[in-house]
């Protein structure tokens, strides 16, 4: 789950990572306190739940109390369109106020899940900002990472490669193992998959600055963190997601136009691959999981079909822990508002009993006996 830079900040103070001064503004009459508790310039941010807000226009500097109202107008209120967001852009409805640091040097520092390493990594750059992933790109050698045993956790020995890659001051030796040592906590304690500060900044005053936060939360483990799940803000996230989400379903929005239905993680993968092989665009990604009750297929179906984007739907079903008669009379339900095209794979545990639920519907159904009839029937699609 992704939560915003301001909220990423408490957790970062919470854990003596210092932060630029500041506090979130939801309406115009707080401008004139923001102005008189932070001074000029103030740096005006969108809170959005995507990257790229600089090249967007999301982040402002502000050096008078006009400058301040004009950058307010422009970003509340109002979808920020960034190069990293869908073409309709985030709603910005909190603008994160701050004090402007003076800076000497940028960093990049992160902490990230390495799953291929099945561990935590800590990176670190040279560099940071609005290009650091052009700079990995141009430059690896400009990057340097350790991955972290978890068994003992982030060795001081480590930090300090680290710290030496980047070629620090000396006297900031303690402050950045202290730095790297708080980040790994944040990561283990909140049970994160990305904690990263771009850019990792040192003022004037040699102290080190989270200028950004980004923390990004595991879902599998939310149910262990109340606190941080009433941190979920609906309004970044695509509608249908958050509706898919209230009936415990994995939806994912995707770009194409084959609505995708599976159940498990793995089949939905390979259902994707299969359009894709077909050379069409999957639309969306939807596990309905194997404990689906008719009520979630019916709603599932529901949320796939009701996408303008999605021309037809691919049912690719496989019944084990979900029986195919249950997922049969789900679809049944959800049959009185399908008017797209579907082509359905149904196999597995009770199939007779689901095929003798759907032989007397009237919709546009196309049943397959296998995935190589499936391809075939994707390929020949016009859409």
């Amino acid at each position: 789950m992704r939560i915003h830079e301001y909220q990423a900040k408490k957790i970062f103070e919470a854990y003596s990572i210092f932060c630029p001064q500041g506090f979130v503004v939801e309406k115009s009459n707080d401008l004139e306190l923001a102005a008189s508790v932070l001074g000029f310039p103030i740096v005006v941010k969108a809170q959005i739940h995507v990257g790229g807000r600089g090249k967007g226009g999301g982040i402002r500097i502000a050096n008078t109390m006009e400058e301040l109202k004009t950058a307010f107008d422009e970003l509340f209120g109002k979808r920020l369109v960034t190069e990293q967001s869908e073409k309709e852009g985030k709603i910005v409805s909190k603008l994160l106020f701050e004090r402007f640091e003076n800076i000497t040097r940028e960093l990049y520092i992160a902490i990230v899940l390495d799953r291929e390493k099945e561990s935590p990594r800590l990176i670190a750059g040279k560099r940071g900002g609005i290009e650091v992933e052009e700079m990995v790109k141009k430059d690896p050698d400009l990057i340097a990472s350790e991955v972290i045993d978890v068994r003992y956790g982030l060795m001081p020995y480590q930090a300090r490669k680290l710290f030496f890659f980047l070629e620090l001051d000396p006297s900031l030796l303690e402050p950045f193992t202290e730095l790297c040592q708080n980040m790994y906590k944040i990561f283990v304690e909140k049970e994160c998959t990305l904690c990263e500060i771009n850019p990792l900044a040192i003022n004037d005053t040699g102290k080190f600055v989270a200028l950004d936060a980004k923390v990004i939360l595991d879902d599998n483990a939310l149910f262990r963190h109340p606190d941080l799940s009433e941190l979920f803000d609906p309004t970044q996230e695509d509608s249908k997601e958050v509706e898919a989400r209230r009936f415990g379903l994995n939806y994912v929005k995707l770009k194409g136009n084959v609505g995708c239905v599976a159940n498990g993680a793995g089949l939905a993968m390979a259902t994707m691959d299969l359009v894709r092989l077909s050379g069409k665009e999957p639309a969306n990604f939807l596990d309905v999981g194997g404990g689906a009750t008719r009520e979630m297929i019916r709603e599932g179906l529901r949320i796939v079909h009701s996408d303008p984007d999605v021309k037809v739907i691919f049912i690719n079903i496989f019944g084990g822990i979900l029986r195919c008669d249950t997922f049969a009379m789900g679809f049944r339900d959800a049959s009185e508002i399908i008017e797209k095209p579907v082509i359905m794979r149904l196999e597995g545990t009770n199939v007779e009993d689901g095929m003798k639920i759907l032989k007397d519907l009237k919709i546009p159904l196309i049943i397959v006996n296998d995935l190589k009839e499936a391809l075939e029937r994707l390929k020949s699609l016009d859409i």
